[in-house]
């Protein structure tokens, strides 16, 4: 019996033994695990270092996916280049269209402006330019003028050398001072005028022998039964800003009543001066 009490006390310790190296193992696997510990830092690690080369391929990826867009950026750029392309000529077209639309409307007012200019210089009456007498002497078929002196003054209205027949409204009018030439028999037409109009009443005069009839000497005073109705208009007609006014003179056969208006017949024809007289 004791043998077998000895025996169980010796499997005890052994198992104390086994219990004490129990610890043992527990110690080893404590340091075990700090070198796994290291090993999954190292691991990790690892892994840390490996992540960009991990990357690298999804930094291809993502170059082949901007590849990708550009290709389909390109892809796309021409059917957007295709409808943008066609608007661009819409455009230009459009603008051609109209550069043409506004020369061709150019070109029509300007015909029409030339047209209205043509038909009006064909129809609008013509002014007759007046070819004024300057060089005297002058000698016409039946008579002659040696000088005609002209100039604008304020109409008499009283006395004995007072001015017969002109108009009340007057206010300043034109003489002629008529200077025979020869000693001719004629029936001379005196008239004013403003370029070819008729102003006042037209005179009638005899020469005979080179001398007027009525005065009996070869001198003669002419007067206007019209004038200018404002003493300021003699400032406009010296500034140039009216027409030119002229006295007429027309030869006939003595005894007749010549034409004012014969051409061919015409003796002399002067300006009317830019000079008045008291």
């Amino acid at each position: 019996m004791k043998p077998d009490s000895n025996t169980e006390p010796e499997e005890d310790f052994w198992e104390l033994g086994d219990e004490e190296e129990l610890p043992l193992v527990t110690d080893s696997t404590p340091e075990d695990k700090p070198v796994k510990s290291e090993e999954s830092e190292a691991d990790s690690e690892e892994g840390d270092s490996e992540e960009p080369a991990e990357e690298e391929p999804k930094n291809v990826s993502e170059e082949e996916s901007e590849e990708d867009a550009e290709d389909e950026a390109t892809e796309v750029a021409p059917e957007e280049g295709s409808s943008k392309i066609p608007i661009l000529g819409s455009l230009t077209q459009i603008s051609t269209l109209e550069k043409i639309s506004l020369l061709a409307v150019l070109v029509i007012l300007i015909g029409a402006a030339s047209w209205g200019i043509s038909t009006f210089y064909k129809n609008a009456p013509e002014g007759k330019l007046i070819d004024f007498t300057e060089d005297f002497p002058v000698e016409g078929a039946h008579a002659g003028i040696a000088e005609i002196e002209t100039y604008w003054r304020k109409p008499v209205r009283t006395g004995e050398n007072a001015d017969h027949g002109v108009q009340l409204n007057a206010a300043i009018i034109p003489c002629a001072r008529i200077v025979l030439h020869g000693s001719g028999s004629a029936s001379l037409g005196i008239s004013f005028r403003n370029g070819e109009q008729l102003i006042g009443d037209p005179h009638s005069l005899e020469v005979k022998g080179g001398k007027f009839v009525q005065t009996g000497s070869p001198e003669i005073i002419i007067t206007s039964t019209a004038g200018f109705e404002n003493l300021s208009e003699i400032n406009a007609y010296t500034n140039a800003d009216i027409d030119p006014w002229s006295v007429l003179i027309v030869e006939g056969e003595p005894s007749t009543n010549p034409s004012y208006t014969q051409d061919d017949k015409k003796l002399a024809e002067v300006r009317i001066a830019a000079e008045s007289r008291d």
